[in-house]
């Protein structure tokens, strides 16, 4: 059966104060982000969202948002071929750009031996190194680079 339009609007101002009563809990506790539930209009929705308490306070502060999952207003699209198809293309393209930003960046960069070897031991730690955070390979490499330049 369809949502009445008062079930609408009552359903996220329902969970909106069940919401407020997480965040007066979790204001007084210390640890993970607390688990928020989505406040789409939605029958038997028991989707939960963790926030940080900045986050939904930035939610909060408009009486016109509410804390929604979108996933399952995705899912109906995932098998449709033309999305499909869209997505695919948006991703190639993405990744093309990120390609030719590299390869700008590498003509810029990369100017000698060292630092074209640098950059071939940099990729081929993060192509086949598992789990090494980019972060602590950028800074070796930057102490790399800082130790062959004395």
């Amino acid at each position: 059966m369809a949502n009445s339009p008062e079930q609408l609007v009552r359903s996220p101002l329902l969970l909106r104060e069940v919401n407020e009563r997480i965040a007066e809990i979790a204001s007084s506790s210390v640890g993970d982000p607390p688990e928020f539930l989505c406040e789409c209009s939605r029958n038997h929705c028991e989707e939960t969202i963790a926030l940080s308490l900045p986050e939904y306070e930035r939610v909060r502060s408009s009486s016109n948002l509410f804390v929604i999952l979108p996933a399952p207003y995705f899912r109906r699209f995932a098998d449709n071929v033309a999305v499909k198809a869209f997505v695919d293309g948006v991703t190639a393209a993405a990744t093309g750009a990120i390609a030719g930003a590299a390869v700008v960046l590498g003509r810029r960069a990369i100017v000698d031996l060292p630092t074209a070897a640098i950059a071939l031991g940099t990729l081929a730690v993060l192509t086949w190194v598992r789990r090494v955070p980019e972060p602590v390979v950028i800074l070796a490499a930057g102490a790399l680079g800082l130790a062959l330049a004395r």
